[in-house]
């Protein structure tokens, strides 16, 4: 049997040029997708051969892309499907981010289990912080922990932000963490998100055409004009489908799919305000719904607030290069790891850091686990460190008859001393913590 295919003498010279080029320019091309895939922006700049022009390259590298693209039920008011190409090294990143979670590394082998709950919180609430800062919510990292951990009322509008976005990250971990997405579920993390932020008419509620939404930077250079509500509200029911598994053509690993998830949300704009916020916490409704919990420790709106115009080119680069998620994949991605290592990295400190409490002291006391994880706080801190009811139940997740009675407890043992100002007692520790913990 002959499987020779003769093509005719145009094509054939047509297909000697094209292998003559990708044999030539092979280096380059693995340049065009790695560290990160670029845009034409960068390709122009590229030093080629003499015998190729930049913007020849560029044709070229859109046929090879073309090729291997996937197509994704994602699509413009146009009508034009989104796609993305699995690079090489996603795949890769991607095997170690599920050896790690078939490891169990993530089940904190090498840290007292004891600080479990506390990473978790830890985890939430930076991610809620810098995922609303990334929204104009204008405060410091220091005062956000502050409102989280003491419990108390908001003072303005980006404290506001901070607290309902808290509030929707804990929903997921709480009660939707089993949940298919459904309508109802995203008009409810959205009223959450925008209580007291947006007027009752507009929290849960679909935005109309009247509603001139658009992504646009601070002076005033539009980024992005959103689709018409129609197309959003047909829309929504394939990206609630395509977020279920319903109508699914083939695999996508559950990262990439959370990643396009987090897209599709921002690029429909459903809400007048709230949708980077929203999109990022159905991010998390994902992993956590598909198993991969331990994203609920990594703050990866941290990372991306440290680059945010980035952020706003991925969109921009998917948008506007023929519909390639690729670019927003790649840098979402490049944010996960960076956050993987961050954590990794404060895990180490933390285990470092653990001074061990004395047995003899341990067995005086009995302790509970809250109670050493608030001395060695103390410890560590110093004269500067304090409590208070409402920070004791909000990071231990704890009843009040439970947090109250951990304070009096080590008060009673004289461990702590209390302060009354105003409403509020705020607990401080004494010398004598320190003679309970090893040298």
């Amino acid at each position: 049997m002959d499987f020779k295919i003769e093509f005719p003498k145009e094509e054939k010279d047509q297909l000697k040029l094209s292998n003559l080029f990708l044999d030539k320019q092979k280096d380059y091309i693995y340049k065009t997708e790695n560290p990160v895939y670029m845009c034409f922006d960068k390709i122009r700049t590229l030093n080629l051969d003499k015998d190729i022009s930049n913007k020849r390259f560029w044709f070229m590298i859109k046929q090879v892309r073309d090729i291997k693209k996937i197509y994704t039920p994602v699509k413009d008011e146009d009508g034009k499907y989104y796609s993305w190409i699995n690079l090489p090294r996603f795949q890769e990143f991607l095997y170690k981010i599920d050896n790690d979670h078939k490891n169990n590394f993530f089940e904190f082998k090498d840290i007292d289990p004891r600080i479990r709950q506390k990473l978790l919180i830890r985890g939430i609430m930076e991610e809620s912080i810098a995922s609303s800062q990334l929204e104009g919510a204008s405060t410091t990292r220091k005062v956000a922990k502050e409102l989280l951990r003491s419990g108390r009322k908001p003072r303005n509008e980006s404290e506001k932000m901070i607290l309902n976005s808290y509030r929707a990250m804990r929903e997921i971990e709480e009660i939707y963490y089993e949940s298919n997405l459904d309508i109802d579920m995203i008009f409810q993390l959205h009223s959450v998100i925008t209580n007291e932020l947006l007027p009752a008419t507009e929290q849960g509620v679909l935005r109309s055409n009247k509603d001139k939404v658009v992504v646009a930077t601070k002076d005033g250079t539009i980024f992005y004009q959103c689709p018409r509500i129609e197309f959003v509200e047909k829309e929504l029911s394939s990206f609630i489908d395509f977020a279920n598994g319903k109508n699914d053509e083939y695999f996508i690993h559950p990262i990439i799919k959370a990643i396009i998830l987090h897209f599709w949300l921002a690029n429909l704009h459903p809400f007048t305000d709230g949708n980077g916020r929203l999109a990022r916490i159905v991010f998390y409704w994902y992993m956590v719904k598909r198993g991969y919990d331990f994203f609920m420790y990594l703050p990866v709106s941290k990372m991306i607030k440290s680059s945010p115009f980035d952020y706003s080119m991925a969109y921009t680069y998917a948008r506007q290069d023929d519909c390639d998620l690729t670019y927003f994949i790649d840098y979402n991605l490049s944010k996960i790891e960076l956050a993987l290592k961050n954590f990794k990295k404060y895990l180490q400190k933390k285990s470092e850091e653990n001074v061990p409490i004395k047995v003899s002291s341990q067995q005086k006391y009995q302790f509970n686990d809250r109670q050493i994880q608030l001395l060695q706080y103390f410890f560590e801190k110093g004269e500067k460190s304090l409590t208070t009811l409402k920070t004791h139940m909000s990071i231990y997740q704890v009843t009040k008859m439970t947090a109250t009675k951990d304070l009096h407890s080590l008060k009673e043992e004289g461990f702590l001393i209390s302060v009354k100002q105003g409403r509020t007692i705020t607990y401080y520790g004494t010398a004598k913590i320190k003679d309970i913990f090893k040298n």
